[in-house]
């Protein structure tokens, strides 16, 4: 089994948040930006800095697998040819807001694999 350390070559942060704090988090990360409606997503990644947004809904095994997922998505970003070829896929219709649109990215699901 691969130990995590050997798996980044960046650093990654990661920063757990209550999910009532979602709207300022967003805010100030997407100045100008709508937010999507709630709970149109969990966790994301931006720039190896993983925010997870948890409250009494989630599970301690779904928060895990919420971080699987966005560290997924950060040493797929690693690689030059897969981020480039995950950039030029576009992005569904509803990506943002529907969950069966934002699964169907190639990029989500390498995270989810």
């Amino acid at each position: 089994m691969a130990r995590l350390d050997t798996l980044l070559e960046v650093p990654a942060r990661v920063d757990i948040h209550h999910r009532s704090e979602l709207p300022a988090i967003w805010q100030a990360t997407y100045p100008g930006v709508p937010m999507p409606p709630p709970y149109s997503f969990r966790a994301w990644n931006k720039a190896n800095h993983i925010r997870l947004f948890v409250d009494e809904t989630e599970t301690k095994d779904s928060a895990l697998w919420l971080l699987l997922h966005e560290l997924g998505h950060t040493i797929s970003n690693q690689d030059p040819d897969l981020k480039a070829y995950f950039r030029s896929v576009p992005k569904p219709a509803g990506y943002l807001t529907n969950d069966i649109a934002h699964e169907s990215h190639p990029a989500e699901q390498a995270a989810n694999a």
